[in-house]
């Protein structure tokens, strides 16, 4: 499916900026609502923090490199459409997708997360908002630039649907802390 390239950056932009406003919102929080779990076998706000930060410490340096290395000003590019591939990865990343199982490199699942993690995150979607204002104004090729997924490096998708995968996947554990914050707010109100 196609999409307009102003509809496809404003998207993007809103979530991210949604992001940085959830961070605000938990780095004024106590540290034990961050690290309430539902149980031992589940995840924690700042667990799912670190989550996100392994992946923007694999995709950020990449997204910034495209700006460096990139095919720009292809001024006929007025929509972007996903690959199949990228398209599949980036819809299964979204909020209300199905459950699905993590790279084990990536599950902070019962690590001792610091606070800290909070600012790191802050710090990568600072670095996607930047980054996607640059793509919009410089007219990066969506479809020509590729960029590798985490799960392995011999794969590649176009920045479009990179993009949207990163952006999809902080979405959905955005969504999921939102979920335990309120848990851990009912919780405390009953007892």
């Amino acid at each position: 499916m196609k999409v307009e390239i102003e509809e496809f950056y404003s998207e993007l932009l809103m979530l991210n900026q949604k992001h940085l406003s959830l961070i605000q919102k938990y780095k004024a929080l106590d540290e034990k609502d961050l690290r309430f779990k539902i149980d031992i076998e589940s995840w924690s706000c700042l667990e799912c923090i670190e989550h996100l930060n392994y992946y923007g410490e694999y995709y950020t340096p990449y997204f910034e490199l495209v700006i460096e290395n990139s095919s720009k000003g292809n001024k006929g590019a007025l929509t972007f459409k996903s690959g199949w591939l990228g398209g599949y990865f980036a819809k299964s990343m979204k909020p209300e997708a199905k459950k699905m199982k993590t790279l084990k490199v990536s599950n902070p699942l019962n690590t001792d997360v610091d606070i800290k993690a909070l600012e790191v995150l802050e710090n990568h979607l600072s670095r996607m908002q930047t980054i996607l204002r640059e793509y919009r104004e410089e007219k990066v090729d969506l479809q020509k630039n590729k960029i590798p997924i985490s799960l392995t490096k011999w794969i590649k998708i176009n920045l479009g649907d990179a993009l949207k995968v990163v952006v999809y996947h902080n979405d959905r554990h955005f969504a999921q802390c939102e979920r335990l914050l309120a848990l851990q707010k009912n919780r405390s109100l009953t007892t």
